[in-house]
């Protein structure tokens, strides 16, 4: 029982505070909308970055349904792929949610940019 609520304690903390980051993150940009759209405008780096990003952080989903009975699923922090399967109540299809890819890519290219930005005014 107890194994079973640190489990469940993990998986939402794992959910939850990059959600807390990226509001953070969205509360400095616009803070200071001037200065800080700045921060935003697209380079080679950034779109690296946030694609590494979510490729990287997109097996975090993958790896933690075994500790469920959900069907493996890709993206963080929202699954954007279930990659279907068996469950007790039944067989998941594959699916894709183009709504959660976007939210995702949208995400972690903020974070990206702001990453970018702490980098560079610490050097």
């Amino acid at each position: 029982m107890l194994v079973a609520l640190f489990l469940v304690a993990l998986i939402l903390i794992i959910k939850i505070f990059p959600l807390i980051i990226f509001l953070c993150i969205l509360i400095y940009i616009l803070s200071n909308p001037r200065r800080n759209i700045r921060i935003l405008k697209p380079t080679l780096k950034k779109v690296f970055l946030s694609l590494i990003l979510l490729i990287s952080t997109g097996f975090i989903e993958y790896l933690l349904m075994p500790l469920t009975d959900a069907p493996p699923f890709f993206g963080f922090p929202f699954p954007f792929y279930c990659f279907g399967g068996k469950t007790l109540i039944g067989f998941v299809p594959p699916h894709f949610d183009f709504l959660f890819f976007i939210i995702d890519i949208i995400l972690w290219y903020i974070s990206s940019c702001f990453s970018l930005e702490i980098i560079k005014i610490h050097k």
